[in-house]
């Protein structure tokens, strides 16, 4: 589906067809993300399915715009919904790995705040303060990769709400728009929606997408 849409946007540019099935693919991306969670202590492939969540992150806003612009608000809330999930994937993800990366950098932070201040008579609270606050953009090489990681966690994490918050106002465009109740419905029935049964709301998703006309 990808590979069609591609095709078809080299030939006239990023249109409906094309955007449709860009987000068909990326229903499929989330899907094969899913099946490489490790679940019940089964290992699988972590590490791959947070890569593909993240790729298919991107690719459900990019899709969103595309609706968006072309005022087609309820296939936009949905794939920013399905961005959202995307993202929190990625964030439930990585929760096990950045509790010691988040104890790391406290750790990091206390060692900073209880440092002693400089003695120089001539240097007042404030400045020895400013200069620490300085001294502080200089992290620890062993602490570097640790630093990236949590601003990772929290970049998804940010990345999710702004998601939903789009997904709602998109949706609220998109009520006057419908005029189908049931396509309505659907789409709602999705962004209440939490972010755990990944099979079911990519279910819910296709089925709204069918009840408004994509």
């Amino acid at each position: 589906m990808k590979q069609r849409a591609e095709y078809l946007n080299s030939r006239t540019g990023v249109g409906s067809e094309g955007t449709s099935l860009y987000l068909q693919a990326a229903l499929k991306f989330l899907q094969a993300g899913s099946m490489l969670e490790a679940r019940g202590g089964e290992i699988r492939n972590e590490s791959l399915s947070i890569n593909i969540y993240s790729d298919t992150a991107r690719l459900c806003e990019f899709c969103a715009i595309n609706y968006e612009s072309r005022k087609d608000f309820a296939a936009s809330a949905l794939a920013y919904k399905c961005a959202a999930l995307a993202h929190m994937r990625v964030v439930q993800g990585k929760s096990s790995s950045i509790v010691g990366d988040r104890a790391e950098m406290m750790s990091f932070s206390g060692e900073f705040l209880n440092s002693p201040l400089p003695k120089d008579s001539k240097w007042t609270s404030s400045s020895s303060l400013n200069s620490q606050m300085g001294d502080a953009l200089i992290v620890p090489e062993k602490s570097r990769l640790t630093l990236f990681r949590v601003l990772q966690y929290v970049e998804s994490t940010t990345a999710a709400m702004e998601a939903l918050t789009k997904s709602s106002y998109a949706f609220n465009a998109c009520k006057d728009s419908i005029n189908s109740s049931a396509g309505l419905d659907a789409v709602k029935k999705v962004l209440d929606m939490g972010f755990h049964d990944v099979e079911s709301l990519i279910w819910f998703a296709r089925v709204a997408l069918e009840a408004t006309g994509h």
